[in-house]
């Protein structure tokens, strides 16, 4: 079967169509996104126990030990004179954005992939 133009735009619509059919079927990865506004300490403090108590058992007493390090390292930065982290969002972003293209998004494929091969040995 030769793949010619016409073929190739009713596959992308197919998929298109399905995909918007099936939200939930779509991996969802974390979001490289920084929203906008302030927080209060307190409320700071609030969700950073909510954030460790929700982890759940995939975060492994050496991966919270890297998080941990990786928030006191940007916190000592924000806190130099002079130095504001607003400046550097798009800088941020492109750091989140390469940790979420490079570890997360293939480890969602992966996930994915073992659960369709699941149902398929259910059927």
């Amino acid at each position: 079967m030769k793949l010619n133009e016409q073929i190739l735009k009713q596959l992308i619509r197919e998929i298109l169509t399905e995909a918007e059919e099936n939200p939930e079927e779509a991996p969802e990865g974390p979001d490289a996104k920084l929203k906008t506004g302030i927080m209060s300490t307190q409320t700071r403090i609030k969700k950073s126990r909510e954030r460790i108590k929700s982890a759940g058992d995939e975060l492994d007493a050496p991966e919270q030990q890297m998080i941990n390090q990786v928030e006191d390292k940007i916190t000592q930065i924000a806190a130099l004179p002079d130095v504001d982290l607003t400046r550097y969002r798009s800088l941020i972003v492109r750091v989140l954005q390469a940790l979420t293209n490079n570890i997360a998004k293939p480890a969602m494929k992966k996930a994915q992939a073992q659960q369709q091969t699941q149902q398929g040995e259910g059927a």
